[in-house]
């Protein structure tokens, strides 16, 4: 029989054309399913723009690669030596969105050991991580509303324009991190939330609380003047950086993203 013949018998028979019928259905109803999916995710995301963000910087994670937040906040504006004589090869990694800042720390292996996000609106106000209570958010909630154990240390200062203030909890194995910070750190957000982050009517008191000798009236009058602050940055150390690392990053200034660079994308 002559492959032409065949081929015609097979094309005729019943069952290869019940067939063939399936796989047009399912490649039919696949495709429509899929569109259902995006259509869906399109109008979730036009309902409620935020969402996805939210749940993407809920994601970040220490102990990350790199391209784990790439894919998760987009490409970031800048990628920079981090600027510490102790860990050449680490870098930093800030990401810009209209929304928030997102400021890593990677070393060699392009592993994240640290993170912060801060929010650059008053309404954008993504969730706290658990270990400062439950239900808290970012840019909403006062310090004086975290619910957590006695801070490690306290850093405070100013200059000109910007306040720098954030608290550092330990907590020891808990979600495979070692340090979490929480605090006010340069933005367009939350300088006029309340009357203390009104950077007018708070410079006069930050002078004084900088100048105290006395490390524990001084650490007792920032944790006061920091209790009615309403954070805008959070930042996690990973239980796997070393204790070198941890240090610096506790004693900086800013912890999240140089405000004054990231204006400028």
């Amino acid at each position: 029989m002559k492959l032409e013949e065949r081929m015609e018998r097979v094309k005729n028979n019943t069952w290869f054309k019940l067939i063939i019928a399936v796989t047009a259905f399912l490649t039919l109803f696949s495709t429509q399913l899929s569109n259902i999916k995006d259509i869906s995710n399109f109008m979730i995301n036009s309902i409620f723009p935020n969402k996805v963000l939210y749940e993407n910087i809920d994601k970040l994670n220490t102990g990350a690669q790199v391209a784990y937040f790439d894919k998760l906040i987009g490409k970031p504006v800048m990628v920079k030596p981090w600027l510490n004589e102790q860990f050449p090869k680490y870098k930093e990694y800030d990401y810009v969105n209209d929304d928030f800042f997102v400021k890593s720390i990677a070393d060699e292996t392009n592993t994240v050991l640290y993170y912060a996000v801060t929010t650059r609106k008053d309404d954008f106000n993504p969730k706290l991580p658990l270990v400062f209570g439950d239900n808290l958010k970012l840019g909403k909630n006062k310090m004086s509303d975290i619910n957590t154990a006695q801070p490690e240390s306290i850093i405070l200062d100013y200059s000109a324009k910007f306040l720098y203030y954030h608290e550092n909890y330990y907590y020891g194995g808990i979600g495979n991190y070692r340090y979490y910070l929480i605090g006010y750190s340069p933005s367009e957000c939350c300088e006029e939330a309340n009357d203390s982050n009104n950077l007018d009517d708070i410079n006069y008191n930050i002078p004084e609380i900088v100048r105290e000798k006395d490390k524990d009236q001084k650490e007792r009058k920032a944790q006061a003047f920091g209790s009615s602050l309403v954070p805008n940055t959070y930042g996690v150390i990973s239980e796997r950086a070393s204790s070198e690392f941890s240090e610096q990053i506790k004693k900086g200034y800013d912890i999240g993203v140089d405000y004054s660079e990231a204006v400028t994308f």
